[in-house]
């Protein structure tokens, strides 16, 4: 059995775990990242990345995730129970073991995301001790904020018909002929073409929503194609009060976890109140022009939806993540914090968080660059430790 040895183990080949393996391989860190995929069950591919011989080379994200995932990419595949292990035993004796090779690392970082890295630290018995009794599951760490502190963006909005051609269009042949000869038409779109951040709330003092305008309408979730040519004003609650949790379903590692994001459940009725506003503030946008001359119907809420009551029957109906999940190990000082400022995991030695889980509170823009934020600056702490 050949055995590896690394500086950095990286469980997670998001945004956050792809940025700090690069950032430790430029400084000299030889990293093995682990990332879950669906291979006749939940396996994780082991892959790992060297120092770079130009540590001052910038790269796009593209590149450095072909830099991860074709740097050895064939080295193994290990069950995620073994990730667990490296979890619990912390970065001194974190091992994991596949059929083609034992790997070692001094220091373990967990990158799975605001919703798989508290379920792993469950699974690895650090988090409440109510939760982990409840699966029968032995305390490693006691962590009373694993799970806890789950804040997201929620987005509602109008979709409306227009008279005019959209994106519902846009794989017809001559959109994408106009594409693949010139680069132009339709298909170009990034959907979301404008995007507005303001002020609802009488007491704001900063954005506390954003409006997003995409010329297509945005239907079940984007789950199912278009039915029409339409437009939709997204509204995005940016500064929600309310607040969820994840929790494990079961102690089998393959079960999906419990994630309960209580949406629209503040006790003053805040976040109800400002993404209604956001819908009213979507209505103004679609009634003027040059938009309300291709408008010929609302289709959600519905013009009838007018009053307060009606606004929030359709907000608690047919709302909807933006998939900025952010809180649930949260950095602090206080004794609810998962992490240290540092990125440490309390109580255990070895094994730092850099996802968006360590945010403690969602900022008022997108996730994904605050989130390499966090990866980066972790990258600097463990150079400098």
């Amino acid at each position: 059995m050949v055995q590896r040895t690394y500086d950095v183990l990286v469980i997670g080949e998001g945004i956050s775990g792809l940025s700090a393996a690069h950032a430790l391989a430029q400084a000299g860190l030889t990293t093995a990242t682990l990332e879950a995929q669906l291979f006749g069950g939940l396996v994780l591919n082991v892959n790992e990345l060297g120092p770079s011989a130009d540590p001052a080379r910038t790269v796009s994200g593209a590149e450095m995730a072909s830099e991860l995932m074709q740097a050895n990419a064939d080295l193994g595949v290990t069950s995620i129970q073994e990730a667990v292990t490296a979890i619990k035993n912390g970065g001194a004796t974190a091992q994991v073991t596949t059929a083609a090779a034992t790997y070692q690392a001094r220091q373990v970082v967990l990158a799975a995301g605001a919703v798989d890295t508290p379920r792993l630290l469950l699974l690895s018995g650090i988090g409440p001790e109510d939760e982990l009794a409840r699966h029968g599951i032995p305390v490693v760490q006691v962590s009373p904020g694993v799970g806890r502190n789950l804040h997201d963006h929620l987005a509602n909005g109008l979709l409306a018909a227009v008279d005019a051609e959209t994106l519902y269009t846009a794989e017809r042949v001559r959109h994408l002929l106009a594409w693949l000869v010139a680069g132009r038409g339709p298909l170009t779109s990034n959907v979301a073409e404008a995007a507005a951040f303001v002020r609802v709330g009488p007491d704001a003092t900063a954005p506390d929503l954003e409006l997003i305008f995409a010329p297509v309408l945005f239907e079940e979730e984007g789950t199912v194609p278009p039915s029409r040519d339409g437009v939709t004003v997204a509204a995005v609650l940016l500064q929600p009060r309310s607040a969820g949790e994840v929790r494990l379903s079961s102690a089998d590692p393959l079960a999906p976890p419990e994630i309960d994001p209580r949406y629209l459940t503040d006790s003053d009725g805040h976040d109800a109140r400002t993404l209604r506003e956001g819908v009213r503030l979507a209505r103004r946008v679609l009634a003027g022009n040059p938009l309300a001359r291709h408008v010929t119907e609302e289709l959600l809420p519905g013009a009838d939806a007018v009053d307060d009551d009606a606004l929030d029957a359709h907000l608690r109906a047919r709302s909807q993540t933006l998939y900025h999940p952010v809180g649930t190990c949260c950095m602090g000082t206080d004794d609810d914090a998962v992490v240290t400022p540092d990125l440490r995991v309390r109580g255990v030695d070895g094994l730092r968080i850099v996802d968006a889980s360590v945010i403690p509170a969602l900022p008022r823009g997108h996730t994904n660059w605050p989130t390499v934020m966090v990866a980066e600056r972790a990258a600097e702490l463990m150079r400098a430790a």
